[in-house]
């Protein structure tokens, strides 16, 4: 495990950007069984979970960083940083898309 190679600008980018699709379909997934879940037990949402939720976007981005630059020959460790990246900004997109929509009064 060598952390002194940094993968090249181009792999940052895509592995990024994979990342972060890859974190927001699974989440958003997760998300529906839990909208699901809530409508069947006639609950409301607990508070954590908004903040449950950003940490698996997160989680998918490191987990799914980490065996993809893995599988292009990288490092590992590198591939969990830049898909931590990546799941924040995954997150990041999500939330600014919502604000958005809400601006131009939309649904979100």
């Amino acid at each position: 495990m060598d952390l002194t190679v940094i993968p090249d600008m181009q792999t940052i980018t895509a592995l990024a950007i994979a990342t972060a699709v890859i974190a927001y379909g699974l989440v958003q997934v997760f998300k529906t069984f839990l909208q699901s879940w809530e409508k069947q037990t006639d609950k409301p949402a607990p508070w954590f979970w908004n903040g449950f939720i950003r940490l698996c976007s997160l989680a998918v981005g490191g987990i799914s960083g980490g065996l993809l630059l893995t599988a292009l020959g990288g490092d590992w460790a590198w591939g969990i940083s830049i898909g931590l990246g990546g799941g924040a900004f995954s997150a990041t997109i999500v939330a600014l898309v919502k604000k958005a929509l809400r601006a131009r009064g939309g649904s979100a």
